[in-house]
């Protein structure tokens, strides 16, 4: 009976062992299984452009440059935030930065018609002592005596255009915008021509 009894403990142990040895194992496999998350890949749909060009507000007609950097969602949608120079003639020049929302609409292929559009800013100055202020900004300075004056407005870009791939990295873009400008009830605005070389991070390729 002591030798049964002794034989019923040793196996109750020894399948105790087992039991604990194995769910203490299973973790630990399960674990190996598990795969630490990618890390955030930045270049996947990050694009970088310049940009050239001619631009028109108020009669007045000059050279436009800029340059912008993107982020796409998708082939479809895309936001960029970008800055322009305008030269507005003599004595006058202007500064907009834009953050737009693009769409394209149609799917990629070789090129693809977009439009585009956002809030933006605009700033002009004004050298009084060799040209006068537009009618826009008339009045709007306290300070007479200044020989150079400059403001700045919130505006709303829209646009748009056709984003030509060339290569797996490369596209052409050119485009037309207007800039609309705002101020006390008032308006005021610039229209662009411009063409954007981009560079795309991530190889793009034309859709079938």
């Amino acid at each position: 009976m002591k030798t049964w009894t002794h034989r019923t403990l040793a196996m109750g142990i020894a399948t105790a062992a087992v039991a604990m040895a194995v769910s203490g194992c299973a973790p630990v496999t399960g674990a190996q299984n598990v795969h630490p998350p990618d890390p955030i890949d930045l270049h996947h749909g990050a694009t970088v452009a310049v940009a050239a060009g001619m631009a028109s507000g108020s009669s007045e007609g000059g050279g436009l440059a800029g340059g912008s950097i993107g982020w796409e969602f998708n082939r479809t949608v895309g936001l960029e935030g970008s800055g322009a120079w305008f030269d507005r003639g003599l004595g006058a020049d202007a500064f907009s930065a834009a953050l737009t929302v693009r769409t394209s609409l149609t799917r990629w292929h070789s090129w693809a018609p977009f439009v585009e559009g956002g809030p933006a800013m605009y700033r002009a100055s004004f050298d009084t002592s060799r040209r006068a202020i537009p009618d826009f900004y008339r009045g709007r300075s306290a300070d007479t005596s200044a020989v150079t004056i400059a403001f700045r407005d919130p505006a709303f870009v829209i646009g748009g255009g056709v984003n030509v791939l060339t290569l797996g990295h490369f596209a052409i873009r050119p485009a037309v915008d207007v800039l609309m400008v705002a101020r006390n009830s008032r308006g005021y605005h610039v229209g662009s021509l411009a063409v954007r070389g981009v560079y795309y991070f991530e190889t793009h390729a034309a859709a079938p």
